[in-house]
């Protein structure tokens, strides 16, 4: 409750940017009280008052008097180096942004110590290494995608997108064409077969001329024996045209050949 209250107390009255006004002062023990005021602030390690100080632009007064100080080894020069010096210590990135950002060419001046010097080196590291890791972070999200899309497939679950590809005739790939129903019809007689189209005896037929030298065997009963597809003379057994077909029944079966059996009625 009390940091809570300090934080508001401190907000409401600008009490870092008045106390950094404190060090334009000439009394040396008020500039070393504000200064330790600001001290305090930066060891709190507490975003709020960094924000404060970079608001308020409270380090510009700081600055200002140790450069006016020049290289008079007192308590002012060491107090504002020991600062820096804990900033880059516990590389508070805010504030060593904000220092380097704003005064670096006024401080790289400075040669008689290294600690401004450093602390541009600390702030280089910190933005290669925020560099490097936005760009991992990047990669870990490609990773989480392809991995997600992964998933998906497996658990076989797609996103609309690929749903609607494979859903459409373009996403579709072509396979061998189904059979023609009426391709079923149409008999391909490479030899002497026997079709059973129904109840009784078998009747011959010739083939086409197509397959010459083949018949088919139908039944006296069948619509193709009693309705033929094609009306030749039947009486004219011998005398058939040349590659053309012709239906025997019952009533004019050839005679037997070599000895064997007629056909027997129905």
């Amino acid at each position: 409750a009390h940091s809570m209250w300090i934080k508001y107390f401190f907000l409401r009255n600008k009490i870092v940017h008045k106390v950094s006004q404190l060090m334009h002062r000439r009394e040396k023990v008020v500039v070393l009280a504000a200064l330790r005021l600001l001290r305090a602030c930066v060891g709190i390690k507490d975003e709020f008052y960094y924000t404060q100080i970079t608001g308020s632009d409270a380090f510009a007064p700081v600055v200002q008097a140790f450069l006016a100080n020049g290289e008079k080894y007192n308590m002012l020069n060491s107090a504002v180096l020991e600062l820096f010096e804990y900033m880059k210590k516990e590389n508070l990135r805010m504030l060593i942004k904000y220092s380097i950002e704003k005064f670096w060419d006024k401080l790289s001046g400075v040669e008689y110590v290294q600690s401004f010097r450093q602390l541009k080196l600390k702030h280089e590291q910190n933005l290669n290494n925020e560099t490097m890791r936005m760009e991992g972070d990047e990669k870990t999200v490609l990773a989480e995608m392809r991995l997600s899309r992964m998933r998906k497939r497996r658990d076989g679950s797609m996103e609309k997108e690929e749903e609607d590809y494979f859903e459409s005739d373009e996403g579709e790939d072509p396979g061998p064409s189904a059979p023609d129903p009426a391709s079923n019809t149409q008999m391909d007689v490479s030899a002497s077969m026997e079709m059973d189209v129904g109840e009784g005896e078998g009747v011959p037929v010739s083939a086409s001329p197509s397959h010459a030298g083949t018949a088919v065997l139908l039944n006296s009963s069948s619509p193709l024996a009693m309705n033929p597809l094609v009306d030749y003379d039947l009486d004219d057994t011998g005398n058939s045209p040349p590659g053309q077909s012709t239906l025997y029944t019952k009533a004019n079966a050839p005679p037997p050949v070599n000895g064997e059996d007629k056909p027997k009625e129905s």
